[in-house]
């Protein structure tokens, strides 16, 4: 560290020399720290170098203002705008500017399964789209609307049951994104409100294990305030890199941004998990609720990015997709709009239709389908009425599947409409 309140004292000479070799340093060394200088003047320039890159800050006699980062490694020089740097404009050379935040549906916009209806929660079930829950115990999970300027939409977990427990919400970032962060500084930030006063932890972690074959559950021990991975800790032992953990305690029913959390990826990372989760139980009635996730390169948080809804729904189709309308909670009263529909059959009476995915999938996903007007599974609907017939997906790529008639009664080809909605999931 090279720093100095530039204030020549008087005294012996050897003493005064001393004084200005050190002063001239710090001039130097653009005075070089891991803090502001505590003698510091309007208009100083000063160097933080206990982060990755170093970031280089005016004072402006009442506050730091960012100017850019200093990587000493790859000794570039990356400036910055409105404490923007350009690489977070236009990208960091591994995903367009849209895609700075490696988080999807990090702003909630997007429930293509359950809509806006709390959901029971289990342990590492599915919430909202790319979302995941994890618990001691029961509770629910679902979106809320209409929260305030800038955030129409967050994710709740709600504390429905007489015992007090835990309740958290995770995202796991699928491999062909989370390997190219190896190396990276990663910065963490997001909004939080608890009903009650009480501390919300957030983490990230580094999953080490087979790409894109996560253990989902990655606590071990909820009541431990130890978050080194191992038996009896808080997070499990296996496969699992601890990168950063962050708490706030925010005053209650109250929006509260988090304070940024900053890691690098490891060398062997396959995917990123985000985590955050109540460090203490939620009584009866109490709930959490996260807003405005980013996950993003870099070793400062910035201004949330508000992707076009269209462009959040692609990344998340190529995790889940379906043919009913999302004011609908899963397949309930989703009637005829959107079915897939057949109006011919082969000359052996077997009728059936193709389902192109609106987007390429993650992978082979697992089909789900649902008469539309009963929502019993694997049954078509035949002409709009009472009668059924079973219903089977077959012939399942990424890109999209056959469904047709499975056995049974064989129809008069061109008499009948068949009709069924359908689900495709390939979640992490």
């Amino acid at each position: 560290m090279s720093q100095h309140d530039f204030i020549i004292a008087n005294d012996s000479g050897v003493n005064v020399r001393a004084d200005i070799n050190n002063g001239l340093q710090a001039l130097a060394s653009t005075s070089k720290g891991t803090a502001r200088p505590s003698t510091a003047y309007a208009g100083q320039l000063w160097v933080k170098d206990d982060v990755t890159p170093w970031l280089l800050y005016c004072f402006d006699g009442a506050a730091d203002i960012l100017l850019g980062q200093i990587n000493a490694t790859t000794h570039k020089f990356i400036p910055c705008h409105n404490s923007l740097s350009l690489a977070s404009l236009i990208g960091d050379g591994s995903a367009g500017a849209q895609h700075r935040n490696r988080i999807i549906n990090g702003g909630f916009d997007v429930s293509q399964l359950h809509a806006d209806f709390p959901t029971p929660m289990t342990d590492t079930m599915r919430s909202v789209d790319c979302w995941y829950s994890l618990g001691q115990g029961a509770g629910t999970v679902y979106r809320i609307s209409d929260l305030d300027d800038g955030q129409p939409h967050c994710l709740r977990m709600y504390q429905n049951s007489a015992t007090a427990y835990r309740l958290a919400g995770a995202q796991i970032i699928e491999a062909a994104v989370s390997q190219g962060d190896r190396g990276k500084a990663m910065v963490l930030s997001a909004r939080v409100r608890c009903s009650i006063s009480q501390a919300v932890r957030y983490a990230v972690l580094a999953w080490t294990g087979t790409a894109d074959d996560v253990t989902r559950d990655v606590v071990d021990t909820w009541t431990s305030l130890n978050y080194t991975p191992g038996s009896g800790n808080f997070f499990v032992a296996t496969n699992i890199s601890v990168v950063a953990v962050g708490a706030i305690i925010p005053a209650a029913n109250t929006w509260t941004d988090v304070t940024p959390i900053t890691g690098t990826g490891p060398s062997g990372l396959n995917n990123w998990i985000i985590l955050f989760w109540s460090q203490d139980t939620l009584a009866q009635g109490a709930s959490l609720d996260l807003g405005r996730v980013q996950f993003e390169p870099g070793a400062v948080a910035t201004p949330f990015v508000r992707r076009p809804v269209a462009y959040e729904l692609a990344l998340c189709q190529r995790f889940i997709c379906k043919t009913w309308e999302d004011q609908y909670h899963n397949m309930e009263n989703m009637g005829l709009d959107g079915a897939l529909t057949c109006g011919t059959a082969d000359a052996s009476g077997f009728y059936g239709c193709n389902w192109r995915f609106p987007v390429p999938m993650r992978g082979v996903p697992s089909i789900s389908l649902y008469n539309p007007l009963d929502y019993t599974q694997a049954k078509w609907t035949i002409s709009g009425g009472s009668v059924t017939s079973d219903a089977v997906s077959i012939d399942i790529a990424n890109t999209g599947c056959n469904i047709q008639t499975n056995g049974g009664t064989l129809w008069t080809p061109g008499a009948y409409r068949f009709r069924v909605h359908a689900s495709a999931i390939a979640d992490l």
